[in-house]
This record gives structure tokens, sequence and C-alpha cells, in this order.
């Protein structure tokens, strides 16, 4: 069994919509540079725009992360298995040009990937004020928009 500690996490995440294809990337707050396995515990996380998966249970992350297959409002992180009371992020939004108010929420929950169920690392979207569910598609995010948000704390790695 693998020892896990739990090790600061301060990157970015970008989505953004891209003639009608959600893409993401991953980028260092502090510097807006290139991701190295070495800057993030986000398994794979790459600077390149890479399509965004949906978050059907059978669909696999791509570089770092997907939509949830729980909340249509979050996206999943490709990092060890977080454990109850482990660790915590923040989301802090630092750009959305969507056209909709919203805040981004650190979290973590259960999940199904690809047939392995773990608690997982993921950032939520809501709409402000009210707190409602701002699902992350080509709907809420037109063609030309973008969301930034910061991932802030510290999670197992």
């Amino acid at each position: 069994m693998a020892t896990t500690s739990l090790v600061p996490i301060f990157t970015q995440v970008w989505i953004r919509n891209e003639a009608g294809t959600l893409q993401h990337r991953f980028t260092n707050t502090t510097d807006n540079g290139t991701v190295s396995l070495s800057e993030t515990p986000i398994n794979l996380a790459t600077s390149v725009w890479q399509p965004l998966p949906d978050g059907l249970t059978t669909t696999p992350f791509t570089t770092g992360a997907k939509i949830s297959n729980s909340f249509s409002d979050a996206i999943l992180f490709d990092t060890e298995p977080q454990k109850a009371g482990s660790g915590g992020i923040l989301g802090v939004l630092t750009f959305n040009s969507t056209g909709t108010d919203i805040v981004a929420n650190g979290g973590q929950s259960e999940e199904e990937v690809v047939g392995v169920t773990q608690r997982r690392t993921l950032l939520q979207f809501l709409t402000v004020p009210g707190g409602m569910a701002f699902p992350i598609n080509t709907t809420n995010i037109p063609t030309g928009t973008q969301i930034i948000a910061d991932l802030v704390g510290s999670i197992l790695a």
C-alpha cells in the first residue's frame, strides 16, 4: 500500500468552449507558466488545451480532469484517493466571461471513473445569488467564453 501525505496545491484550471468543444488546461497560479508534475498533485496536468471529457462513469480522465458523473456542475481531478476530513481545497474564481455570475467551491466526492470508485477532489460551480448548479456544458459556457479558477489548499498525494 502506497504511503500518502498532504501536499500543497496551487494550480489554476482553465475551461473554455472552443468552436463548440469544451476544453481544459492547467497553469501554475504564481507564474501562469507551464505545469510540470512536480508543481501539482494532479496526474498528467498539462498547460496544453485538451478536450474536457464528459461525466459518464465509463469516460476516463484526460490530462488530469473530467466532468463529474454525480454533479454536472463540477470538474473532477485525477489525484490520489482522498480521505474524508483530510486536507481540502478552496476554489477561487479568477476570470469568467460566460455572462453568468458564478462562484467556485472546492471539495471531495465519492465518484466512479472507469470502474474505480474513490473519494476524488473536485471543483464545483454555482450561480450567484442563489447557489444553483451551473452545469459545465456548451450552453452555459458558450463558444468563445472561458472560466479560470484557482485551486488552493492541500490534498493527499
